[in-house]
């Protein structure tokens, strides 16, 4: 049967040459506004580059390039790790939080989410556009090849954006109409996430003909966050983009770096899927030019030689895409370019910006290919012209056809029957994948060990875990299963458990048990192992398999005492002066409080229900253990009032009200200190004014490296 999809060679080497040509303009427009949360007014580079500029996307895109061409389409998520490891040095926002985890022996999907206060930001969407590169026509294998990439660092709506971006792109291949491409893309991902709001919201607004002004605010009503960097409220800029860029390059792109926020990943994300749609020959010379030919690496990118121009980069791209379509792609064929050979369908863009011409994109329809036009004005609120129909949906959109319906190319001629676009059967276990299972593959037996929605374990809380293992083998299991713990732990299992089991061939036994740690009795530390054993019966060797699970901090806590706007800060509570445990002090109340144990699972602190939803000052201490002499950067990262004590010495204190974000990189709440070999006793006064209080304790080195081996999980 002849291949569903067919696509030139020639095609297809255009179109991801001017998707890597169009992430470089959108990474270079919008990179010197990044950061920025007000709508911004550009029409063209500024200032105007020599050559493009530097990003974190792009180097990753690199990176991972040169992994897949030695491992292959067999590639894992171990792949990509060590090839970070090895060849990348960023350490910002979750970059940081997933080395972290590594480095304490947690693996995907817990190095993405463990006390990843960014895990659902732009960072593993960013390079997400590169699985669309090697896999056109096939939304949910990009979609799972995104997951797999994004999952190392990220979770859940950060593995959402991923997806979403893959799988459009993949789409853009061969289907142009905007609001089909969302429809694919959010049939990838559950539907309720913030993710698909947001997307959802700019649909609406466009259907409702309003400016994409209008659009953005839309979007910021439905999921805006603090976070410049939040995934879901950053890909509903990009949808802007795609809809009201009204098959126009430059006006997609302004629009969508314009609405502001993480515009390196907007603009990169929207120059991309433009540059699929359009192909290298077609994206206008304008905005080519200024970049230039050369490959600018950015300061992260070690120990790799630097590709030798972004042509190079595409050609690459192209020949490991070509074994990718083979591997997974088996309805599409790539052909030679001959005289009977479909006739490439790709937008022609405006090529405006050089020629000065506007004209109004009220009397544009997203279907139709614009007249000659400048990009809107900021002043502008120039929406896509609406349709009669209402917005479509994955169930009113006729792109998703029973999947066991042959297809031939000769049979359909219109692309968007050729196969079920929004298929998503592949993709729906990634939805419900747990954010904290574990897997070992022992023998023919895979072990699976899932914490639930909390991964650390602690003194004052029991924790449960879900046991699971399947047997694989032709063979039956017929044994004991033994759980171990630290010395000290308490595991209860299941009555009968720890009797002979027998798990069937291709069978699967699953328990749940239980970890208690009382305080005394046992040691929580930094990480600690689990270890699962199966012990056959017949005398055959036994094969176990170990898990580790982080311990979760451990506080001492007094409060609340009063506060009034900043007289709080300033002000000297008892704690600071008699910080002794045993001590006691009279709270905002007239009552008498004390200090008491607290244990948070992760390092941002859950200190609302000290605060009691209201303006006051508390008081924590900490052990830090080290294990070696050395200078550190301590970082109290909060939105409003901190004061730390190190040792009996305040090294900071600063009140500001600030979107909390718990980085150690450049952060305002950093000092400089020097840790001693052994415990370091930390006081900490906490100053909350009327906005929710946020707080988290970072240890890092002078880089901004966070310190693995520095925790505070003993009391």
């Amino acid at each position: 049967m002849p291949a569903a999809l067919t696509l030139t060679k020639k095609a297809y080497f255009d179109k991801v040459k001017g998707a890597w040509w169009g992430k470089c303009a959108g990474v270079t427009l919008g990179i010197v506004v990044r950061g920025r949360t007000v709508p911004s007014n550009l029409r063209y580079y500024n200032p105007i580059p020599a050559q493009h500029a530097a990003g974190v996307g792009l180097d990753f895109s690199v990176v991972w390039l040169d992994t897949l061409e030695k491992v292959g389409t067999g590639v894992t998520d171990a792949d990509l790790m060590k090839a970070w490891q090895s060849h990348l040095d960023y350490w910002q926002d979750e970059f940081g939080y997933a080395q972290w985890n590594w480095a304490r022996g947690l693996e995907p999907p817990a190095s993405g989410t463990y006390s990843n206060w960014f895990h659902n930001s732009t960072g593993g969407a960013l390079r997400a556009d590169i699985w669309a590169l090697l896999l056109p026509g096939a939304p949910q294998v990009a979609a799972a090849f995104a997951a797999r990439d994004a999952r190392i660092d990220h979770g859940m709506e950060g593995v959402w954006a991923a997806m979403f971006l893959a799988a459009l792109g993949s789409a853009a291949f061969f289907l142009t109409e905007p609001r089909a491409l969302c429809v694919i893309g959010l049939a990838m991902i559950p539907r309720h996430c913030r993710v698909a709001r947001a997307v959802k919201a700019v649909l609406d607004a466009a259907f409702r003909a309003q400016g994409w002004l209008a659009a953005r605010e839309a979007v910021l009503k439905e999921v805006g966050d603090p976070n410049f960097s939040d995934a879901a409220q950053n890909i509903g800029f990009f949808t802007i983009g795609l809809l009201y860029g009204f098959q126009d390059f430059e006006t997609a792109l302004c629009n969508a770096v314009n609405c502001g926020y993480d515009t390196e990943f907007v603009g990169g994300a929207i120059g991309a899927v433009k540059g699929i749609l359009y192909g290298y020959d077609q994206l206008p010379e304008l905005w080519k030019q200024p970049l230039g030919e050369m490959f600018i690496p950015g300061p992260g990118l070690r120990q790799l030689p630097v590709p030798s121009s972004l042509h190079d980069i595409a050609e690459r791209l192209a020949t490991v895409g070509t074994h990718f379509i083979e591997t997974y792609v088996p309805h599409l064929a790539l052909i030679e370019e001959t005289a009977e050979s479909p006739t490439d369908s790709s937008p022609v863009p405006s090529n405006a910006a050089s020629e000065g011409q506007a004209s109004s994109a009220a009397d544009v329809g997203l279907n139709e290919q614009p007249p000659q036009e400048a990009v809107v004005e900021l002043s502008e609120e120039n929406p896509p012209s609406s349709s009669s129909e209402p917005t479509p949906t994955v169930k009113e959109t006729d792109l998703s056809p029973d999947p066991s319906t042959p297809r031939s190319a000769t049979a359909v001629t219109d692309v968007t029957q050729a196969i079920a676009w929004a298929d998503n059967r592949l993709v729906k276990p990634l939805l419900v994948y747990p954010p904290y299972l574990m897997e070992r593959r022992v023998g023919p037996y895979l072990l699976s060990l899932d914490a639930g929605e909390v991964l650390a374990v602690s003194h004052l809380q029991p924790k449960s875990f879900q046991l699971a293992i399947a047997n694989q083998s032709q063979e039956p299991f017929i044994g004991k299963v033994q759980v171990m713990a630290p010395s000290g732990w308490q595991i209860t299992m299941p009555p009968g458990f720890g009797s002979r089991q027998v798990i069937a061939p291709q069978g699967r036994l699953q328990t749940t048990f239980t970890l208690a740690v009382p305080s005394g009795q046992g040691v929580i530390e930094i990480v600690n192992p689990l270890t699962i054993a199966l012990l056959p019966e017949s005398g055959e060797a036994s094969l176990s398999a170990q898990f580790l699970v982080p311990g979760a901090s451990c506080w001492w806590v007094v409060g609340t005492f009063e506060n009034s706007e900043t007289e709080g800060f300033d002000r000297v509570y008892a704690p600071e002066s008699r910080p002794e445990l045993y001590e006691t002090y009279t709270g905002r109340l007239g009552q008498i409080v004390r200090w008491e144990r607290r244990s948070f699972p992760e390092l941002v602190l859950d200190l609302e229900p000290l605060f009691h939803g209201s303006p006051g000052v508390c008081y924590g201490q900490t052990t830090v253990y080290v294990p070696s002499e050395r200078p550190a950067r301590l970082v109290a990262a909060t939105n409003s009032g901190v004061k730390v004590w190190l040792n009996g010495q305040r090294v900071l204190a600063r009140f500001e009200r600030r979107p909390f974000r718990p980085t150690p990189i450049g952060s305002v709440w950093g000092v400089d200190v020097l840790l001693r070999q052994g415990s370091n006793r930390v006081l900490v006064k906490w100053v909350r004014g009327k906005d929710p209080f946020a707080f988290a304790l970072l240890f890092a080195d002078q880089e901004g490296r966070l310190m693995p081996d520095v925790g505070n999980t003993k009391w």
